[in-house]
């Protein structure tokens, strides 16, 4: 079962966020080869919010499968 999940990055626990950032770098710079920091300093801005989709039960065995990030720009677009 899929279940989509969506906290601010303070918010979220430290595991999933690993989970999150690791997925990102996997799919960013590994499989796309994009020669670029994917942990840029925008995931710990106060409006950064963090969605992601984890697959299982909620038990240890929950791994997460899908991740975007919310960002808001200093002129107030998202």
């Amino acid at each position: 079962m899929t279940t989509f999940r969506s906290a601010p990055t303070g918010e979220v626990d430290p595991r999933t966020l690993y989970s999150i950032l690791r997925l990102r770098s996997e799919v960013f710079v590994v499989e796309q080869a994009c020669a670029y920091l994917d942990p840029d300093g925008r995931d710990v801005e106060p409006a950064a919010v963090q969605w992601w989709a984890v697959e299982g039960d909620g038990g240890d065995g929950v791994a997460v499968t899908a991740t975007a990030r919310v960002l808001r720009d200093p002129d107030g677009r998202t």
